[in-house]
C-alpha cells in the first residue's frame, strides 16, 4: 500500500494545479467587483501550500521507502515544472487587481533555464542511457524562491518585494543554470570519450 503513496502526492499536485488557478481567477473577480478578497487569498495560499508540501513529500517518502525509480522521478519533475509555470505564466499575463504582476523577463528567464536543462539532458543521454540527475543545493534554492515569490504575491503583501523577489530569482536561477550546465558538459565529455 505504501509504494503508492509518492505517486499518489505527485498526482495530487497535478490536481492541484487548476484548483489553484481557478482561486487566483476568482480572487481577481472579487477584486474587479470591489469585494474582499482575504478568504478567497487564504484558499490559495493553502492550496499552494498543499502542492509544496505534496512535493516535499513524495520524494522523502519515496527515499526513506526505497521506491525512487526514474518514472516517478521524471512525473515530480513535470509536475514540479508544471504547477511553477502555471503560477508564473499567471501572475506574468493574466494577474488582475487583486495581484502584483510578475515582469515578464522572470517568466523568460525560468523557461530558458527548463529548455536549456532538457536540452542538455537529451545530450547526456545521447552518451549514456540512464544518465545521473541530481538536484543540487543551487537547484532546490531557486525552487524554493520561486515559491516564496509566489506566496508572498498571493499573500497580497508590498508589490516592491515582488521586484526584489524577481532579480533575486532570476540572479539565482541563472547562476544554478550556469552551474548544471557546467556540470552537465563535463559529464557529457567523459561519458563521450570513455
Amino acid at each position: 500500500m505504501t509504494r503508492f503513496i509518492p505517486n499518489a502526492l505527485t498526482t495530487l499536485r497535478f490536481v492541484l494545479i487548476p484548483v489553484l488557478l481557478w482561486t487566483l481567477v476568482r480572487c481577481d473577480r472579487a477584486a474587479d467587483a470591489g469585494l474582499l478578497v482575504d478568504r478567497t487569498r487564504l484558499v490559495s495560499l493553502l492550496v499552494l501550500v498543499g502542492i509544496g508540501l505534496s512535493d516535499v513529500l513524495d520524494g522523502n517518502l519515496a527515499r526513506r521507502w526505497n521506491l525512487v525509480s526514474r518514472t516517478g522521478a521524471l512525473m515530480d519533475a513535470i509536475a514540479d515544472k508544471s504547477a511553477q509555470f502555471s503560477a508564473l505564466l499567471y501572475f506574468t499575463v493574466f494577474a488582475g487587481a487583486a495581484f502584483t504582476s510578475f515582469p515578464s523577463w522572470l517568466l523568460l528567464a525560468v523557461v530558458l533555464r527548463d529548455i536549456v536543462l532538457g536540452s542538455g539532458l537529451l545530450m547526456l543521454e545521447r552518451v549514456e542511457a540512464d544518465p545521473p540527475v541530481e538536484h543540487d543545493v543551487h537547484g532546490k534554492l531557486a525552487t524554493v524562491l520561486i515559491f516564496v515569490l509566489i506566496a508572498w504575491t498571493i499573500a497580497g503583501f508590498d508589490p516592491r518585494g515582488v521586484l526584489i523577489g524577481s532579480v533575486t530569482v532570476v540572479a539565482v536561477v541563472t547562476y544554478s543554470t550556469s552551474l548544471y550546465v557546467r556540470a552537465g558538459w563535463r559529464s557529457y565529455r567523459a561519458l563521450g570519450s570513455s
